[in-house]
């Protein structure tokens, strides 16, 4: 049983929404056959969507980013709840590209979609 209504979710939905300032486009490469019986990588364009994009706390030198150490800065891409995003992915808001390391979700009453991305 769900603690939150329907109604509830709806409008923290719409709440989460109201602070996304930025476009970002989802990208993913895929194989295209090459007509000679191999493949050829292809940078196809998944979704254009409103989103939200924050640095990740941290205390400064080398940190733990999905598992890898990395002296990589880790930011926060918040998406609409549902967006279909997988890691491997990236997203391009104005002219910073994030290749995107995890996907937090999908879970029950999600408001958003988060994913934990490293700046190309």
């Amino acid at each position: 049983m769900s603690l939150v209504t329907t109604r509830e979710l709806t409008v923290l939905r719409a709440t989460q929404e109201s602070t996304f300032d930025l476009t970002g486009v989802i990208k993913r490469k895929s194989l295209v056959s090459d007509g000679a019986g191999g493949f050829t990588s292809s940078e196809t364009t998944v979704a254009t969507v409103a989103c939200r994009v924050a640095p990740q706390a941290t205390l400064g030198g080398e940190q733990v980013v999905a598992g890898k150490l990395t002296s990589q800065a880790a930011w926060l891409v918040t998406l609409p709840q549902g967006t279909a995003i997988k890691e491997m992915d990236w997203i391009v808001v104005g002219s910073e590209t994030y290749d995107v390391v995890a996907v937090r979700g999908p879970r029950t009453n999600e408001t958003a979609r988060v994913c934990l991305a490293t700046k190309r």
